[in-house]
């Protein structure tokens, strides 16, 4: 049996371990998931268009799945015919939203930041008066 968090591929591709694979592959985003999905719901859909690299599910800072992955495929032609035919498709109760992956720019992540520890400071403040 596998257990949660265990890759199903023998062998995935973590794009922090092997970053030169993890460039040479193609990256989908895929939003709209069942917190509950797993790497092996993912994988078998998308290796219908070709060879999957690795299947990347984040997880949020409490341990629970945040309801996205990222999907690497080896070539360029099979990702955008899978995100052609997957975009919009219900999957598991849930219309998928799947779109070639685009890295957030350090503005983003920062502005992010900044306002994830403004919204704990508003927390902490709020406990203080009470």
């Amino acid at each position: 049996m596998i257990e949660a968090g265990e890759p199903l591929h023998p062998n995935p591709i973590d794009p922090r371990q092997n970053l030169v694979l993890a460039k040479k592959s193609f990256r989908i985003f895929v939003g709209g998931l069942r917190y509950s999905a797993k790497e092996e719901d993912l994988r078998p859909l998308f290796q219908k268009y070709g060879k999957v690299n690795s299947v990347i599910i984040p997880l949020q800072k409490n341990g629970s799945r945040c309801g996205s992955a990222i999907i690497l495929m080896e070539k360029e032609s099979e990702a955008r015919e899978a995100i052609e035919k997957l975009n919009n498709l219900v999957f598991l109760g849930r219309r998928l939203d799947v779109l070639p992956y685009v890295p957030k720019t350090k503005e983003e992540r920062d502005r992010i930041k900044n306002m994830r520890r403004a919204e704990e400071e508003e927390r902490m403040n709020k406990y203080e008066r009470n």
